[in-house]
This record gives C-alpha cells, structure tokens and sequence, in this order.
C-alpha cells in the first residue's frame, strides 16, 4: 500500500489499532498475526524510504534484518531478529559524522525503527504470556499500581549503578499528592513524604516493564551524574535522587530529580537518537564497570525513554532544578481505551523534513 502522510508522518493504512486494554483480552493467535503485519509494514516503510546516501548501511541492516525477522517460525525469534538488525544499525549511524547521525533523515529512521519495536514487542510479550486475560496481568499494571514498580526499579538501577562505579546515590521514592493545577510531569502537586507510600490509583493498563524501562533509564543518568560530580566516595555531598510519582485526571507521571550538575545545551538535543555530553572514561577493572553493558553515555537511553512513555500517550520532559541539577519526568495516559500513539498500530515514520 502507497504510503499517507499524517500530521507530518509517513503511515501505512489497513493497520487495526489496538488499546493497551486489548493485550489483555485478544487471542494469542490475533496478536502473533498483528506481529507479522507490523513485520510487513515495516518492512514496506523501509523500502519506500529515500534517505541519503550516508544512511544506506543502516537502512540496509535494517532490510535485511527485517527480512530475516519475517522468515522466522517463532515470533520471539522474529523480534530477536528485529532487534539485532537496529542494533546494526545504530552502530553504523553512530559511525557517521556528528552533523549526519544528528540530522533530520537519521533521526526519523531509529525514531521509526524503535517505535515499531516496541509496539511489537507488546504485542509478542502479551501473547507469550499466556491465553488467559490472568495469565497476562503480571506483564500489566491495572490501577497504575506505580510504588512497587517504582522500588523495584530503583533497587535494580542501585545494584547496576554499584556495579559500576562501586557505590550509587540514596534514591527517595515519594507518592504526589496532587491538588489541581500544572499538567506537566511532577508538577501541580505536593509530595506525601513517605517513601514508598500508597498506590497512586488511575482506572487503566499500563505495560509494566515499558514503565520500568523508562524509569530505569532517567535513574541510570541521575545517578552517573552524582557519581561523576563528586566521585562514588563522596556521594553523601549531595542530596538524594529522589523519584516522585502520583496521578490526576486519567495520566500517571513518574519523575526524578537529581543535583548532578544539571542540563548540558538544550532539553531536545538530549532527546535526539546517539546524543550525549558524557565524556568517555578511562578503563578501569575496579568492579565490573568495564565489563558487560555500559551505565551510561551511548545516547539511547532518554530517546528510548521517551518512545516508552509516547507508547502510552504521554511525554518526557526535562527541565533544570534548582541551580545544579536537572528534573526528568514521563507522563502516562492509563485510559483503558488509548491506543497507540502512531496511528497506525505504531508503523510510522517521522517526515525528515519537520
């Protein structure tokens, strides 16, 4: 099917849009075929793309990745498939010129690629779940039920922080109580201060580990900023991390505050793809921070970020706190009816010319 351009981006007609709601209800079977049409659609979005010729590798990874994806039997092995091709390519855009991996065409490809990964991988996680709507609700979160995310997260982003850098800043977790006013994350409320406190209730589905994964990644740049500001032995200078969550009118927001030296440039360059002021370290073999994934600084993790939190309607943003420290938050639409964002079940591409 020829291509429409929809507020500015590139979609493909005939997609069936589902609502996050709908991952609890719809036969395993009608998932795993919704799958293979994103596969197909996004395969034909590629192809139809005309890019400059700086980006052929990295298209090319991503045709050929593709193709393998729809070859495969098992939808996990697809989407395994899917995902190693826009590791390629993101390697091979990272090896462009910083004026080429920040340009409109580049950012419109990963910005594309990712958003269509991760509306598949809710579709191939639900249906491997389990038949049953029960089976499915461990990978959900009904009632937004964000303070025991919220922990978990935070012990998970601690241990990887301490892993790296031999000690990770005091994380507080504080419920907002929200009292009218200020629609932005984090704001037009008043923290309870109780660390944990009572679940911040809103009638929806959110994806759980979407959540997490967002949240994840606004820690991991809290915390490496407290550690490189003042070093891991000296973390008790500054105050804590603190993640502050709560709900009103029908969206959930999670943010977090940190006092590591605040934004370097403009929010926005933070959110583009391969995007990072953190200097490259020296290596080092005390603890495991020069083994296995990086804590930060490759430039993925607040873009990525923001596609999890655009999956379910909402937004992230940045702003400065206080006078040496940055507020990142994500908004979440938990309306048990929102469908996805892209219009088209998530197959969609960002015209490079806005």
């Amino acid at each position: 099917a020829s291509p429409r351009r929809v507020y500015g981006q590139l979609s493909w007609p005939g997609m069936r849009r589902f609502s996050r709601f709908d991952l609890l209800h719809i036969p395993a079977a009608e998932l795993s075929a919704a799958f293979r049409k994103r596969l197909a659609s996004h395969r034909a979005a590629l192809g139809a793309l005309r890019l400059p010729a700086a980006l052929d590798d990295a298209t090319g990874h991503l045709v050929r990745g593709w193709d393998e994806a729809s070859a495969q039997s098992s939808d996990a092995d697809a989407l395994a498939a899917a995902d190693a091709s826009a590791g390629r390519a993101v390697a091979a855009i990272r090896s462009l010129e910083p004026a080429i991996r920040s340009s409109p065409s580049a950012q419109a490809l990963l910005h594309g690629t990712f958003s269509a990964i991760i509306g598949a991988r809710a579709l191939v996680q639900s249906a491997a779940a389990g038949a049953s709507p029960e089976a499915r609700r461990g990978m959900l979160l009904e009632g937004s039920l964000l303070s025991s995310l919220c922990a978990d997260v935070i012990e998970d982003a601690r241990a990887f922080c301490r892993e790296k850098y031999g000690d990770s800043p005091e994380v507080r977790l504080q419920r907002v109580v929200t009292s009218g006013g200020g629609d932005e994350p984090g704001t037009g409320g008043r923290a309870s201060g109780e660390e944990g406190g009572e679940v911040a209730q809103a009638d929806g589905v959110l994806v759980a580990p979407f959540v997490g994964f967002a949240l994840h990644e606004l820690l991991k740049n809290a915390m490496g900023a407290h550690c490189r500001s003042v070093g891991a032995d000296c973390l008790d200078r500054l105050p804590p991390v603190i993640v502050r969550y709560g709900s009103r009118g029908g969206a959930a927001f999670v943010g977090v505050t940190d006092a590591g030296g605040g934004l370097a440039g403009a929010p926005e360059e933070a959110l583009r793809f391969l995007h990072s002021t953190n200097p490259e370290r020296e290596p080092n073999y005390t603890y495991s921070r020069a083994f296995g994934a990086p804590f930060e600084g490759l430039g993925m993790g607040l873009p990525l970020a923001a596609l999890h939190a655009r999956y379910h309607g909402g937004e992230l943003h940045l702003r400065p706190a206080g006078q040496a420290g940055c507020h990142a938050a994500f908004s979440l639409r938990v309306a048990a009816d929102a469908a996805e964002p892209e219009g088209e079940e998530g197959v969609s591409w960002q015209s490079a010319e806005r």
